[in-house]
């Protein structure tokens, strides 16, 4: 039994410290990243996980609709799922 013990004590430390560096972190980035998303507006100025800058003009369901725009002062529409990461800016 002694061996059993000695054996799974370190398999379990490992873990323990494996959920505090690695899961805990990401599942409370994830739940903030959650909580910017439901409450995303008309009117946001945000900017994607790709980097592009826009406005939100419309929401339906779990997609956003951006209204983005170049140097050049022309406009565009893209429509993004939420989970693709919009976030304020």
């Amino acid at each position: 039994m002694p061996e059993l013990a000695s054996t799974l004590l370190p398999l379990l430390a490992l873990f323990g410290v494996f959920w505090l560096l690695i899961i805990r972190p990401q599942s409370k980035r994830n739940k903030a990243m959650a909580e910017l998303h439901a409450a995303l507006a008309e009117g946001d100025r945000v900017i994607t996980t790709s980097g592009i800058l826009g406005t939100v003009r419309g929401l339906d369901g779990d997609k956003v609709s951006l209204e983005v725009s170049s140097r050049r002062g022309d406009h565009g529409r893209t429509r993004r799922y939420r989970g693709q990461g919009a976030g304020p800016r």
